[in-house]
């Protein structure tokens, strides 16, 4: 599968799977936001990625909270325009124990967003 064009977000990026989840999206196309609560590693990742000849930014945003949820998502937006897919990769670590709070059940999900628009309804955004 090819995601060629297309924006995801990954959330819990910094390292392990959420680490390779990144990856193997940029090696598929997609132009990637890692995003992780420790900045060095989010930046580090998103390094590996432009190195490899991807395309990737780093954002820095606690997935647990309702603010670090908005600032990936304006992180992909203010940098790519849009937003197509996103996955959490919630941290098993005791600095994250409010992950359960705003993940579905199961913990691990990854779904199409549908357009997500920047404000000036560029391709790949709501409009909003």
């Amino acid at each position: 599968m090819r995601f060629d064009g297309k924006v995801a977000l990954v959330s819990g990026a910094g390292s392990g799977i959420g680490r390779a989840t990144a990856r193997g999206f940029a090696e598929r196309g997609a132009r990637v936001v890692v995003a992780d609560i420790d900045r060095g590693k989010a930046e580090a990742v998103a390094a590996e990625i432009g190195a490899a000849g991807g395309t990737a930014t780093a954002v820095t945003a606690d997935a647990g909270s309702p603010a670090g949820i908005e600032a990936m998502i304006a992180g992909a937006v203010k940098t790519y325009g849009g937003l197509e897919y996103s996955t959490t990769m919630p941290s098993a670590s005791p600095r994250c124990p409010r992950v359960g709070a705003v993940s579905p059940s199961p913990p691990i999900s990854t779904k199409r967003c549908g357009p997500t628009r920047s404000s000036s309804g560029s391709p790949g955004s709501s409009g909003r």
